[in-house]
């Protein structure tokens, strides 16, 4: 089944575009890595220093092996000093649903 991550955090006015970089970075990491299937960065309508990164895998397995990579836990770890204390939540869930039916229209 399908693996899914979240990650939601709110970054200072002044670290908003750094973050901003970092999540995409991640994304761009993710891809190079076999099981990878979706990676995207969202920022919020109402605050534009929240922001939302979802990246789906083909399961848990190598999401793990992904994000395990010095790079990536360096990049993290930055993540954490940027963020807004008590904003940076990370989560993780399952794909409900045959992959062969996920729609994309881009």
């Amino acid at each position: 089944m399908a693996y899914v991550r979240v990650t939601s955090v709110i970054f200072p006015e002044h670290a908003a575009a750094e973050g901003a970089r970092i999540l995409q970075e991640l994304n761009d990491e993710a891809d190079k890595h076999e099981g990878h299937i979706l990676g995207m960065v969202l920022r919020s309508t109402v605050n534009h220093n929240q922001y939302l990164r979802l990246s789906m895998w083909h399961n848990r397995h190598q999401a793990d092996h992904a994000s395990n990579t010095d790079h990536v836990v360096a990049l993290r770890a930055r993540l954490n000093v940027l963020t807004v204390d008590g904003h940076h939540r990370e989560d993780s869930f399952e794909y409900v649903g045959d992959l062969k039916n996920l729609r994309l229209n881009l």
